[in-house]
């Protein structure tokens, strides 16, 4: 599908809200983020789940050459994290972007060199 997007000059990009209320069936729970059950709040400190978000990433672009991802809520990424997704985006693939949501705030802190390439606002 992607190689179909780029034959026709568009981009592929990966906007997904993921997990799903499974886990509890089975007596597992997780702390969710904002109240919203279906969005598991990460350790975005541990290297382990950093690096395991990165290698999402290099998986999507290696199998289905994908150009970007979007990043919901990315006001509220830590900073550390963004960096290593920016690390990854530049190794791999040269024109790789990562667009975050931002409602609110002094957008340079998530748009630059070190973070993302990229932002969106959703305000009502």
């Amino acid at each position: 599908m992607c190689i179909g997007f780029h034959l026709h000059g568009h981009s592929a990009i990966i906007f997904h809200h993921s997990l799903s209320q499974q886990a509890t069936k089975f007596g597992f729970s997780y702390e969710n983020w904002g109240g919203y059950n279906l969005l598991v709040k990460l350790n975005q400190r541990n290297p382990e789940v950093q690096n395991y978000i990165c290698d999402v990433i290099r998986f999507w672009v290696s199998e289905f050459d994908v150009d970007g991802i979007r990043l919901d809520a990315a006001d509220v990424l830590d900073f550390d994290f963004m960096h290593a997704l920016r690390r990854t985006a530049e190794e791999v693939k040269e024109d790789f972007w990562l667009m975050g949501e931002v409602i609110h705030g002094d957008y340079s802190r998530w748009v630059n060199g070190d973070t993302l390439h990229v932002l969106h606002s959703c305000t009502l």
